[in-house]
């Protein structure tokens, strides 16, 4: 004993606990160095989100992979996932109504940005939709358009009742009018 240095005075339990802290320390430390190599595999791999500049030109297929769109775009393109609502034809349809914004640096293809996309999605938003709903129709009206036919009627009716309906109509456009004078609808 004559060359050791005296413990301070800590008692067997706070010792046992400030290994209890050390251990903990060291296998959070542990812990951190496993997702940090899982982070590092990924990024390595590609499969991390991709940093683009809100002006960057995208492909419509890549466009249909970004967050803006509910897809997953990452810098690797085999780890891109696809909107599952906004579709290359849903883009297309968009440009050709001239509700999407296009950059087309030839005839072949077709580029938007994410920035044209957010406004495109604003304007959306801001439309509303058409409402699909027959509840303001009226009674007469709703049990025509009806998907469940009444026993004892067919598609033939249906079809008369509409070609009737036609008829009508054009003969309707085929009398002439009261408010034009005879002299100005002379037939030859």
């Amino acid at each position: 004993m004559a060359g050791k240095k005296p413990l301070p005075n800590i008692s067997l339990v706070d010792e046992e606990l400030a290994w209890m802290d050390v251990e903990d320390a060291l296998f959070d430390m542990q812990e951190t160095g496993r997702e940090l190599n899982e982070v590092w595999e990924e990024f390595r791999k590609g499969n991390v989100p991709a940093d683009l500049h809100d002006d960057a030109p995208l492909r419509l297929e890549d466009a249909v992979c970004l967050p803006e769109l509910a897809g997953v775009y990452t810098v690797n393109p085999e780890f891109r996932e696809r909107s599952e609502s906004i579709t290359v034809k849903t883009l297309r349809l968009a440009i050709e109504r001239k509700e999407l914004a296009v950059v087309r640096p030839n005839t072949k293809n077709l580029y938007v940005t994410r920035r044209t996309l957010r406004e495109w999605l604003e304007a959306c938003q801001g439309q509303g939709n058409p409402r699909t709903s027959s509840s303001g129709k009226s009674a007469a009206m709703r049990k025509d358009e009806s998907r469940t036919r009444p026993s004892g009627t067919s598609t033939t009716m249906t079809s008369n009742t509409s070609l009737d309906a036609a008829r009508r109509i054009l003969q309707e456009l085929k009398k002439p009018s009261t408010t034009t004078s005879s002299k100005s609808t002379r037939r030859k």
